[in-house]
C-alpha cells in the first residue's frame, strides 16, 4: 500500500488562504471601532459645545468721528497729567532753591560784591567830557533801577504770601515756556491762509489764551523797561545830583577857563598885529629925524674935540712957564 506522507511544504502559511478567514474579522472589528469612535467623538463635540461659550454677536464698528473723540480725550488726559506733575515740581524746585537763598543769604550777597570789585578797574583812565557824562548817566540809572526793584519788592513780599509767591512765579513759569513754544510752532510752520479761513472767524478762546500769554510777557518784562525810563534825562540835573556835584563844578569852571584862554588868545593876537602896524609907522615917520640928530651930534663932538685940544695946549703951555 502507498503510504500518504505529508507535504515538506504544508507547514508554510499561504497568505491567500489566511486573508479569507482573517479579513471577515478585521471588518467587523474595524466597524466596531468606527462605532465607537463616532461615539466617543458626537460625546466630546457635546462637552465641548457645552462648555464652550456661545459667540456673541459682532458689535458693530465704532465711527471714526467717537474714535477721534475719544483719542482727543486721551490726549488732553495726558497732557493734563504732564502738566500737574511738571507744575509741581517747578513749585518743588522754586520752594528749594528760594530757602537755600535765605538760608546763605549772606554769602550770595558777599559773592555780588567781591564780583563788582574785581570787575571794577584798579587805576581810572582819563576820560573824556562825553564819556564822565555817560558813565554817571549809567551809573544813576543802576542806582534809580535798583532803588525801585526794592520798593517793588518790599511791596510784593507785604502784597503776597511766601506759597502764594512760589505759584504765581510758576505760573508766570509755564506762560512763558507756553508763549516761546506757539512763537516756535508759527516760525516752524507758517500757516498758508485760503479763501475759506479767510471768510471763517477765529476762534475766541484761541486768541484769549495769547492774549494772556502776551500778557504775562509784558509784567515779566516791567523790570526791564524800568531801565529805559530815565535815558532821555537832562545831562544837568544828573550832574548837580549825587557824589559828582564837585566834579561837574570843577568841569564847568575848567570849560569857563578855556572859553577866557581863547578869548585872551584872540585879543593877544589883535594887540599883536597893531603893534606891529604901530612900529611900521614909526619906522617910516622916524627916519628924518634920525638924520638931523646924527649931524647936530656930529657938530657937537667937533666942538668937544676942539676945546679938548685947546685945554692940552694950555696945559703945555702952562707947565713949560712952571719950570
Amino acid at each position: 500500500m502507498v503510504s500518504i506522507v505529508p507535504s515538506r511544504f504544508a507547514g508554510l502559511r499561504i497568505e491567500d488562504d489566511d486573508d479569507d478567514f482573517a479579513r471577515p474579522k478585521q471588518k467587523a472589528k474595524a466597524g466596531l471601532q468606527k462605532q465607537n469612535g463616532s461615539g466617543n467623538q458626537k460625546q466630546q463635540q457635546q462637552q465641548q459645545q457645552k462648555k464652550q461659550p456661545k459667540p456673541k454677536k459682532p458689535k458693530k464698528p465704532a465711527s471714526a468721528e467717537a474714535q477721534s473723540e475719544q483719542w482727543n480725550k486721551w490726549q488732553e488726559k495726558d497732557t493734563e497729567i504732564v502738566e500737574t506733575h511738571y507744575e509741581k515740581d517747578l513749585e518743588q524746585a522754586l520752594l528749594l532753591s528760594k530757602l537755600d537763598f535765605e538760608a546763605n543769604k549772606v554769602k550770595y550777597v558777599q559773592s555780588e560784591r567781591e564780583a563788582k570789585a574785581a570787575g571794577k578797574p584798579k587805576k581810572s583812565r582819563p576820560l573824556s567830557l562825553q564819556a564822565f557824562q555817560t558813565k554817571v548817566e549809567k551809573d544813576t540809572t543802576e542806582k534809580e533801577v535798583q532803588l525801585q526793584r526794592k520798593v517793588e519788592e518790599v511791596e510784593y513780599n507785604r502784597k503776597f504770601t511766601f506759597f502764594e509767591q512760589i505759584d504765581r512765579e510758576t505760573k508766570q513759569i509755564i506762560r512763558k515756556e507756553q508763549f516761546k513754544e506757539i512763537m516756535a510752532n508759527r516760525r516752524e510752520c507758517p500757516i498758508e491762509k485760503s479763501p475759506s479761513d479767510e471768510d471763517e472767524k477765529p476762534e475766541e478762546p484761541a486768541a484769549m489764551s495769547e492774549l494772556d500769554v502776551v500778557k504775562a510777557e509784558n509784567e515779566a518784562l516791567k523790570a526791564e523797561l524800568a531801565t529805559l525810563r530815565f535815558k532821555y534825562k537832562k545831562i544837568c540835573s544828573v550832574l548837580k545830583s549825587g557824589e559828582m556835584k564837585d566834579k561837574t563844578d570843577l568841569l564847568v569852571e575848567i570849560e569857563k577857563l578855556k572859553r577866557t584862554q581863547e578869548d585872551m588868545s584872540a585879543e593877544l593876537s589883535a594887540l599883536y598885529v597893531q603893534l606891529e602896524q604901530e612900529k611900521s609907522k614909526t619906522s617910516a615917520g622916524g627916519g628924518s629925524n634920525h638924520h638931523h640928530d646924527q649931524k647936530g651930534r656930529g657938530d657937537r663932538s667937533g666942538g668937544a674935540r676942539k676945546s679938548v685940544r685947546f685945554d692940552a695946549s694950555s696945559e703945555v703951555q702952562h707947565n713949560g712957564k712952571a719950570e
